[in-house]
């Protein structure tokens, strides 16, 4: 009787703690924007402003420099002129920055700040 207990008991142990997963996959999840929003959103402070600040900022200082119309210096300033900010990244006749069109990338990263809400932290 005492050797059915400890088949019963170690049979039971083993099930308890068996794992039932087929891969790593099924146990490891890995962050993404679908299962954690924040993991990939793009923000002022972490992604557009080094753009704007590297491309942007010898004209567009305060006061503005070089005819520039106005000063892109704070979250405020970026936020408020976006679109525009995003039309001259992408204009073939007038490009901003006037040394020409910036990296499809780096636009794509503005696009998708303005697209997302435009965070700024």
């Amino acid at each position: 009787m005492n050797i059915l207990n400890v088949l019963f008991l170690s049979s039971l142990l083993l099930t308890q703690t068996a794992c039932d997963n087929d891969s790593s996959e099924d146990i490891i999840k890995e962050e993404s924007p679908e299962t954690n929003p924040g993991v990939n959103t793009i923000t002022y402070e972490k992604d557009v402003k080094t753009i704007i600040d590297n491309n942007c900022i010898a004209c567009h200082a305060n006061p503005p420099q070089r005819g520039a119309p106005m000063s892109l210096i704070t979250f405020a300033d970026v936020k408020n002129r976006s679109g525009a900010i995003s039309d001259r990244m992408k204009d073939e006749n007038n490009p901003m920055p006037k040394s020409g069109l910036l990296d499809a990338t780096v636009v794509k990263v503005v696009d998708d700040w303005i697209a997302g809400g435009l965070k700024e932290k």
